[in-house]
């Protein structure tokens, strides 16, 4: 009995040793705001982090992003910080179009409608783990008169102008 005991007592250890390097790895989906801005701050347990932002494009947007590691030190202790900081912004198909690490924005000019993420990662390398903060924001492009409109007026201009002299002779 003592040895089944023994045993249990390693499996739990092991479990507890086990989940507290746990990876952090959550899924948000990014609702804009009426200003089409989105903003969170995530505090991460020690381990990796892989956390991924889905966020869509109803039509033709200038779009940027930036995360930010907030690294917190007590004198030579690091409380907060994630080592290999890094944020990636992907499209639907996968294809990377930005990576860059903390504090740097990343700036998408003309995307199109469709579905993008972006992705956190690095490991919680502070006492307590780490910290980050995270700001997506997207404006619409307005949509440009195409250039046939603006032939169309002028043609129509000038017919009105030729029916006029052919009134007036």
């Amino acid at each position: 009995m003592t040895k089944i005991n023994k045993i249990a007592g390693a499996l739990a250890f092991l479990a507890a040793a086990t989940l507290s390097n746990a990876a952090s790895a959550s899924i948000y989906t990014v609702t804009f705001d009426g200003d089409g801005l989105y903003a969170n701050t995530v505090d991460n347990p020690v381990g990796a982090v892989n956390d991924t932002y889905n966020f869509s494009l109803s039509g033709l947007s200038d779009a940027s992003g930036s995360a930010t590691n907030h690294i917190l030190s007590i004198g030579a202790d690091v409380v907060q910080n994630i080592s290999g900081f890094n944020f990636s912004i992907y499209n639907s198909s996968n294809a990377l179009m930005s990576s860059t690490g903390s504090g740097i924005d990343s700036n998408f000019f003309s995307l199109g409608a469709g579905s993008y993420y972006a992705v956190v990662s690095g490991i919680a390398s502070g006492t307590e783990g780490g910290k980050y903060s995270v700001s997506l924001s997207t404006e619409p492009q307005p949509v440009p008169v195409p250039a046939a409109v603006w032939l169309l007026g002028s043609g129509l201009i000038g017919l009105v102008g030729v029916a006029r002299r052919k009134e007036q002779a």
